[in-house]
């Protein structure tokens, strides 16, 4: 994303941005810490659930269809008015969420797994309220992207909260993972 506002910046007058700095510094430090922990061992043994894996397949398969789609500014894929350019800002988001999705499926641990779902769980707490009152006014033509966009938030969040919170092995309250040390 900060490429390609390096890029867009410019071709519409502007100057750096506060908001590109920032995500210039934000990547940098991603870069570094990812290359300062890549190697450590997990320290959470427990594994990643069988159903879970699945999901995260299913997740890397949507994303990456929706930013593909969102790159190519393809109208009436989220529900509201996309300008061409938050199109490919959102689509480059998605394809993020998607990478990070994808590295839980490579290297597996509940560690890596559990981090994506509270993100999915804040993400979903934060957009599906204001989601749910766009219902009764929403335009015919962006009805189906509000339903599909709700139905995966329910289901998403449905699925972080049951692993977070409720599942024995996975959620959070569970001190001492019962596969540490072995």
């Amino acid at each position: 994303m900060a490429a390609y506002l390096i890029v867009l910046e410019p071709a519409r007058g502007g100057g750096a941005s506060a908001f590109l700095l920032a995500l210039v510094v934000t990547c940098g430090f991603g870069v570094w810490l990812f290359w300062r922990t890549y190697r450590l061992p997990l320290t959470d043994r427990r594994p990643t659930p069988r159903p879970l894996l699945a999901s995260f397949v299913a997740f890397v398969l949507l994303l990456l269809v929706t930013s593909g789609v969102l790159l190519a500014n393809v109208p009436n894929i989220l529900p509201w008015l996309v300008t061409p350019e938050l199109s490919v800002i959102a689509g480059l988001i998605f394809l993020g969420a998607a990478t990070y999705f994808a590295y839980a499926l490579l290297r597996r641990g509940w560690s890596n797994a559990g981090g994506q779902l509270a993100g999915f769980l804040a993400y979903d707490l934060v957009l599906i309220l204001p989601l749910l009152a766009r219902i009764p006014s929403v335009p015919d033509k962006w009805r189906l992207s509000l339903v599909v966009y709700i139905a995966i938030l329910l289901s998403s969040g449905t699925l972080a909260a049951w692993y977070l919170f409720v599942n024995r092995v996975t959620r959070i309250s569970n001190r001492r993972p019962p596969f540490e040390g072995r």
